[in-house]
């Protein structure tokens, strides 16, 4: 068994689509989503409809992000909670909001904040930050008290999460949890796209392999889509794609 785990796509349908191939490669047999699917990227209304697909043809299992979050909770209300302070992102946002559809609007609304599935001897969360809040952090600098804290309750062998753009594994005691990186905006030196494999060969046994896999795709594509997207710092999130800053440069 084969499991493909894939985070924070943020409208990079050329991104998506080379992480689909590369699964393909694989011979996953499922694909978890971690969610934040449309907001940033140059593509989001094609993105969802990918996603969507995957959903059903697939039997995907997506759940819902932060920035899906803001698109489903601001959408034509003035909610300054779910509005990013940055102006570069609160304009994404509001470009996103009037590019999806009513029925992808309804579909992200339906998403769930997290996924729970054994496969085998395997016990699996999947959320998008923590399995405590939506926006928490799992980064590859974090301390191991911090880490036990944010676990203590859950009782799951693998967690799976995204947010952060930046791929790493953590183990603590009999746990595993995975954040799976980025497949539209890498927050990494490397600016390929990024998503984590569970090889689990034994359904009968606990063991197993992940590992994260970097994928190459057209990024001067993606970017001179985005630069030409009608809203203030697109052009900002295009330099982005080419060259990745750390995830909190992108905001000041």
């Amino acid at each position: 068994m084969k499991i493909a785990v894939i985070s924070d796509i943020h409208g990079n349908l050329e991104a998506l689509n080379a992480v689909l191939q590369d699964i393909e490669t694989q011979k996953a047999d499922k694909i978890f989503i971690c969610g934040d699917l449309a907001m940033g990227g140059p593509e989001p209304e094609k993105t969802v409809d990918k996603i969507i697909e995957l959903s059903k043809q697939k039997k995907a299992a997506v759940i819902l992000g932060n920035t899906d979050e803001m698109i489903i909770k601001a959408f034509g209300k003035q909610q300054k909670e779910y509005t990013p302070t940055d102006e570069t992102m609160a304009a994404s946002l509001k470009y996103t909001q009037q590019t999806l559809r009513p029925d992808q609007i309804e579909f992200l609304k339906q998403l769930p904040l997290q996924h729970k599935e054994k496969i085998g001897e395997l016990a699996i969360l999947l959320v998008h930050g923590s399995p405590r809040k939506i926006s928490e952090n799992i980064t590859p600098d974090l301390d191991e008290k911090i880490l036990r804290e944010i676990l203590s309750g859950t009782q799951e062998d693998i967690i799976f999460c995204g947010h952060t753009h930046l791929p790493v594994i953590y183990k603590v005691e009999n746990q595993t949890i995975v954040n799976v990186g980025s497949v539209g905006r890498p927050f990494t030196k490397n600016p390929d796209a990024c998503y984590a494999i569970l090889d689990y060969p034994d359904l009968n046994k606990k063991g197993f392999k992940i590992s994260h896999k970097f994928v190459k795709y057209n990024k001067e594509k993606t970017a001179k889509k985005l630069q030409k997207l009608p809203f203030d710092g697109s052009e900002k999130l295009a330099q982005v794609i080419l060259q990745p800053l750390d995830r909190h440069a992108l905001f000041k």
